[in-house]
């Protein structure tokens, strides 16, 4: 007697032994955060390291510019005409930077628009909805 019913037709396991397969399971996530937790630790203690050499090194210019300088040339430290010299070569050296270093410190706000060009209708979000049966007004 044979029957079409997928239920009957199935064998029946024996006893003791297991008919389930055994399915790998799915790589851990934890183990994936660990693995990129190294690489993660190693830019944070290099970036960490590196933001202390350049505070140590805009120290030292701060005190060579406001406290060596102006004592090897006799002269006070808070002189008015030290204090526009000083700020005339900063500004000096940062438009050296800005026409020089690779990026021209990006685009330029006087030739980009501030406003950007709006977008076509056809990617907005509405113009992929369902049109509505009922009228907003109703």
């Amino acid at each position: 007697m044979t029957t079409n019913d997928p239920e009957q037709s199935r064998p029946t396991p024996e006893f003791g032994r297991s008919h389930i397969q055994e399915i790998p399971a799915e790589a851990s996530p934890t183990r994936r955060l660990l693995l990129l937790s190294g690489p993660a630790l190693l830019i944070g203690i290099g970036s960490a390291l590196g933001l202390v050499v350049l505070d140590l090194v805009a120290r030292a210019l701060e005190n060579l510019l406001w406290d060596e300088l102006p004592a090897l040339g006799g002269f006070d430290d808070y002189a008015p005409w030290w204090i526009l010299v000083v700020l005339t070569l900063a500004g000096f050296a940062t438009g050296l930077i800005v026409r020089f270093a690779p990026g021209h410190a990006g685009p330029d706000p006087a030739t980009e628009s501030f406003f950007p060009l709006p977008f076509r209708s056809s990617r907005s979000p509405a113009s992929h909805s369902q049109p509505s049966s009922r009228s907003p007004l109703a």
